[in-house]
């Protein structure tokens, strides 16, 4: 009993890893024909909490993202992911095709018109 008490309570985790939630982000943006957005941030961090409250909920940038990126959330203390999408500060965001290729990386918090030309740049990156 206490065995498959103990693997009922890792099964959230196992079903829910980074790697998982990761594909799942790639596999949506392909299904949807969108780029990618992984948002690395921590439970602690102000910046991104600015950039979650500031940046994403501007109108443009919110129609923007609904229109054109599939975005995840990742927390850096809890999930590891792999090394290519890492992150050395919080907020980082990585745009990305849809078969997971680095469009582009954008460290720290950014205001919502420079964070609509960078998803328009990586955008351009894409269709090349």
């Amino acid at each position: 009993m206490r065995k498959l008490l103990w693997m009922l309570a890792l099964m959230p985790a196992l079903l829910f890893s980074a790697e998982a939630k990761l594909e799942a982000l790639l596999d949506r943006a392909k299904t949807e024909g969108k780029m990618a957005m992984i948002f690395i941030e921590t439970q602690d961090c102000p910046w991104c909490q600015r950039m979650k409250d500031r940046t994403f909920t501007n109108p443009r940038v919110a129609a923007k993202l609904e229109a054109d990126v599939v975005v995840e959330y990742f927390d850096k203390d809890r999930e590891t992911l792999p090394r290519i999408y890492g992150a050395r500060t919080v907020p980082t965001i990585h745009l990305l095709s849809s078969e997971g290729q680095m469009l582009m990386s954008i460290p720290g918090f950014m205001p919502p018109g420079p964070f609509l030309d960078r998803i328009e740049a990586a955008e351009a990156e894409m269709d090349l």
